[in-house]
């Protein structure tokens, strides 16, 4: 202590200007605290560059600046509003602001939606945002704008009864961008309850209203341009378009606009809204598909639906006979019409031009029982004109094709049931236009596949693909092999007779509908060994102890050639399916016996220098036998995973079909290209996975899909489109069965089904919507469980969910 005091004190003696340093900082420090520098029961008020409203986390909207560079705008409200103000950012950080109430206007696409104000009350500045927070409500704010061109996306009219109810008046129509969005906050005239200093606010309105008044040269132009703007449209919001936005002089403040939303109801989430579907009644009297050569005129004919007739040819046959006995009860049923409510039919009068009777020709003659086949024509032509209506084709598959087009084009106009001057010539763009359905996954009982049929010649479609049995169960009932159908089934009554196909093919024809079985393997074919475990091989390790059938067994292929006869004499269609798809090679690969085989026939592939056993040539061995113990009148379809197959065993050109079914929506044009320049036909299934469910309006990208358009990407030639047989939609039920098959298919495969009968010109959905629309509400009222694709709607009218009436079944 002695030292520090002599020390100090000969230090301060001899050094005059530390003492003087010493002094200045003690005084400048003294004076800081009696000027309020220091309080330790006041908080250091946060300064924040730009200050930002705090809402709720999954509320968070758009909210971007005017900037100099952009349109200037002047806020106007009406008597009993006012203009939020925004305070200077030098002093945002010192206030807060609370439970004031706000009217905002968010009108998308140039302001054509109406937005009257809403109330907010849970804005506040109290604490400042962090910047994982800040980013986070960047991302939403491009999420949640509006009025997006590529989107479609517009604002819904909201209620004005709660406006109404809090004394709130609902904003005028705002044009605005989705590009330049200005943001305004206003609020009623009732003054709101502030945490801040109430004499610092004042102050800082002051001299914001201060430096707003003065005058400023450079800015004149612009401000009497916003006076004569307001004469013209209201005090509202003026927009000032001026050439050189650079010159005008903008206040600090800057009004912003807020997204009409409640932020105090805890039920309200920000959603965003979806365009109306077009009005189905805009669609009416047009059919789907559209014919290839389509002609109609304004002038109306009225049809006596009561006593209408359709007169069947001279020489007629049963297909035709029921397909007339069907279209003239449908008709007069009156099902199809869309009547206003409060509206009736009315009965055609003598003064009228009335129509009464269709006449049928056959320019072929045609025989009972007759089936539809790969070659059968469908064309035909439609002449609705004055008192007289005729349909003429070559066979009665264009006969039940054009009653299904006349039966679309009545539809009703004042009190009556109308339809237009009308010439139609029209055929097939595709031969094959196919459904695949899957009753293995899920069991789907034969009434369900009669209600499916009904709706595919609705829409034109002609094969029916059915992938009878799989890993899961084996459903059909098998005279030569008792036990597939025993053992494999889910259960004795979920089984498919040899009289329920008959029955279902017969009543499939009468639809102009080809029946194709399809029965899987090797693979895919786990419920074949419950019944004959010999059949497959055994893969103990695995989770099921069966594998793919066992390719080199002698038993394999009687068993073969016994139960594709049987499937020969019951399936009377040229064509069947032999399934070849995803086959696990390493059970395979476990046996020695295989791995033996294989070496000996050389099964081997070359990859960085060694030898592989190749599972994809043992594939092919046993596609080339199956195939020699099939019946030789059968033109056979496999997966694509068969092409490489029968490439190495050389199986004929004209006798595999390559079903393309990988790819998804662009890929598949790659082995569409490759299956065709090695000189074999191809049917095309990848775009169109039905059972792949997206929410929204997924049916426009099935309707972008060609299956002709792989060509324009190399080939080119119009040789090579006959090698493309036509395509097919896909519904494999994993997640599917009876009580959503409908509503899972349907609209959505009528959009492929278009593509595959009409002109290839048809390819922008935009123009096709309302007529797609219309037969959506079409099918519903023929008892259709079709779910709504086009967004938000009503079919109007009365909405029939019961079975049609050509499925005479309980349902």
């Amino acid at each position: 202590m002695a030292l520090k005091r002599f020390l100090t004190s000969h230090l301060l003696k001899r050094c005059s200007a530390v003492k003087l340093v010493l002094l200045l900082l003690f005084g400048i420090i003294f004076s800081y605290m009696l000027a309020g520098g220091f309080h330790a029961d006041e908080p250091k008020p946060y300064i924040h560059e730009q200050p930002t409203l705090r809402m709720h986390p999954e509320t968070v909207v758009e909210r971007r600046m005017l900037n100099a560079n952009e349109d200037s705008l002047e806020s106007l409200r009406a008597p009993t509003t006012r203009v939020a103000k925004v305070l200077d950012n030098r002093n945002a950080g010192t206030h807060r602001l609370g439970q004031d109430r706000r009217g905002m206007d968010l009108s998308a696409n140039g302001g054509n939606v109406p937005a009257p104000a809403r109330i907010d009350t849970a804005l506040t500045w109290d604490k400042p945002i962090t910047p994982d927070e800040l980013s986070r409500q960047e991302q939403w704010s491009k999420v949640s704008s509006y009025g997006d061109s590529a989107g479609g996306y517009n604002k819904a009219p909201i209620n004005n009864k709660f406006e109404e109810k809090v004394g709130v008046k609902a904003a005028d129509n705002v044009s605005t961008s989705s590009h330049s969005l200005s943001h305004v906050l206003t609020a009623t005239s009732k003054p709101s309850k502030l945490n801040y200093n109430q004499q610092q606010v004042a102050e800082t309105e002051a001299n914001t209203q201060q430096q707003k008044n003065k005058p400023d040269n450079k800015a004149l132009p612009i401000q009497s341009k916003i006076k004569s703007e307001e004469k013209k449209t209201g005090p509202y919001l003026v927009k000032a378009q001026a050439k050189n936005a650079r010159t005008t002089k903008l206040t600090r403040e800057k009004t912003r606009q807020w997204e009409s939303y409640d932020y105090e109801n805890p039920n309200n989430l920000l959603q965003i809204h979806v365009d109306r579907a077009p009005e189905h009644s805009e669609g009416v009297g047009t059919p789907w598909p559209m014919p290839q050569s389509y002609l109609t005129e304004p002038s109306l004919t009225v049809v006596d639906m009561d006593n209408f007739a359709i007169v069947p040819p001279a020489e007629s046959c049963d297909r035709v006979d029921k397909a007339v006995e069907r279209y003239t009860r449908h008709i007069r049923s009156k099902v199809d019409l869309y009547i206003p409510d409060g509206k009736t039919l009315r009965q055609p009068s003598s003064k009228q031009r009335v129509l009464r009777v269709l006449n049928v020709k056959l320019s072929r003659p045609c025989r009972n029982k007759e089936l539809p086949h790969e070659h059968m024509s469908e064309q035909y032509k439609l002449s609705v004109s004055g008192l007289s209506a005729e349909l003429s084709a070559q066979e009665p598959w264009g006969v039940i094709r054009g009653l299904e087009t006349f039966s679309q084009l009545i539809y009703y106009s004042q009190g009556y049931p109308v339809i237009n001057t009308t010439h139609i010539k029209d055929y097939p763009r595709f031969s094959f236009r196919g459904l695949m359905l899957d009753t293995a996954r899920h069991y789907i009982p034969i009434r369900n596949l009669k209600r499916t049929l009904d709706v595919m010649s609705y829409n034109k479609l002609n094969v029916f693909h059915w992938h009878l049995v799989d890993d899961q169960s084996f459903p059909y009932v098998s005279k030569a092999f008792p036990n597939l159908s025993k053992l494999g089934a889910y259960s004795s009554d979920q089984i498919y007779t040899p009289t329920d196909i008959l029955n279902l093919i017969d009543y499939a024809a009468d639809r102009a509908i080809r029946v194709i079985p399809e029965f899987d393997s090797p693979g895919h074919t786990r419920s074949w060994g419950l019944g004959y475990p010999a059949l497959l091989t055994n893969c103990s390790a695995d989770y099921h102890p069966f594998g793919a059938v066992n390719p080199i067994s002698n038993f394999t292929y009687e068993f073969m050639n016994t139960f594709w006869a049987e499937v020969h004499d019951l399936f009377p269609d040229s064509t069947v399916h032999v399934g070849g798809d995803e086959i696990n090679y390493k059970c395979w690969l476990r046996l020695k016996k295989l791995r033996e085989f294989m070496l000996e026939k050389n099964m081997t592939s070359e990859q960085y220098d060694y030898l592989t056993l190749d599972g994809d040539k043992l594939q092919g061995y046993y596609l080339k036998h199956l195939l020699e113990v099939m019946p030789r009148d059968r033109k056979k379809i496999a997966w694509e995973e068969a092409f490489s197959a029968a490439q190495m065993w050389n199986v004929s050109m004209d006798e595999l079909i390559i079903n393309v079914w990988k790819g998804g929506d662009y890929e598949w044009q790659y082995t569409m290209e490759n299956v065709i320049r090695h000189g074999y036909k191809a049917v095309l299934s990848a775009p169109w996975y039905l059972n792949y469910i997206s929410y929204g309006k997924d049916w426009t990208k099935y309707y972008e899909q060609d299956p002709h358009s792989f060509l324009t990407y190399s080939l080119g030639a119009d040789t090579y489109k006959d090698y493309v047989l036509g395509g097919q939609v896909c519904v494999w039920a994993e997640y599917i069965d009876e009580t959503n098959l409908e509503a899972t298919l349907w609209p959505r495969a009528s959009s492929p089904a278009e593509k595959f009968w009409s002109s290839a010109a048809m390819n922008d959905w935009r123009k096709a919507e309302t007529r797609f629309e219309n037969h959506r509400c079409r099918m519903t009222r023929r008892g259709v469980r079709a779910q709504p694709n086009s967004g938000p709607g009503s079919c109007k009218g009365r909405m029939q969910i019961k079975p049609p009436y050509e499925a005479n079944t309980n349902f």
